[in-house]
C-alpha cells in the first residue's frame, strides 16, 4: 500500500460544494500517514455566503479546540483579486475522534477529518 499524497487527500473538493458525494472524513492506518508533494494546483471558488464561511472556520476552530491537528488550514486563505469573496482554503484535520463534533458533523465547506486506526480492519468499528 503506498503512501498517501495531498491529491489524494484533496480529492474531494474536485466535487460541486453542493453535492454529498465528498466524503468528509478518511481513516489512515499510522504506518502511512507520509505525505508527499504532488506539485498539483488546488483552484476552489468562494463559499455560498459570508455566514458560510463563518460557519465552516467555526467548525475548524472548534475541531483544533478539541484536539484535532490542523495539517492545512484554509482558515486565512486570502485572494487578493476577490477581497470580499467569501474564501476557505482547503483544510485537512487530523487526529479527528468519534467523540468530535467534527467527526460527528458534516461541514460544507473544503475540510476533511482523519482519523487514526491501528489497522484498516479496526476502520468503521
Amino acid at each position: 500500500m503506498g503512501h498517501p499524497t495531498p491529491r489524494q487527500g484533496l480529492r474531494p473538493w474536485t466535487q460541486s460544494r453542493q453535492t454529498c458525494a465528498a466524503s468528509g472524513r478518511c481513516s489512515v492506518q499510522a504506518a502511512h500517514r507520509q505525505w508527499t508533494a504532488s506539485g498539483r494546483r488546488v483552484e476552489l471558488g468562494p463559499v455560498v455566503s459570508a455566514s458560510a464561511r463563518e460557519g465552516i472556520v467555526a467548525a475548524i476552530t472548534h475541531g483544533i479546540e478539541e484536539g484535532a491537528e490542523a495539517v492545512l488550514d484554509g482558515r486565512t486563505v486570502q485572494v487578493p483579486e476577490y477581497p470580499r469573496g467569501y474564501f476557505v482554503g482547503p483544510t485537512i484535520l487530523d487526529q479527528i475522534q468519534p467523540e468530535m463534533r467534527v467527526y460527528k458533523e458534516e461541514i460544507f465547506g473544503p475540510v476533511i477529518g482523519m482519523s487514526p486506526v491501528s489497522s484498516l480492519d479496526r476502520v468503521g468499528v
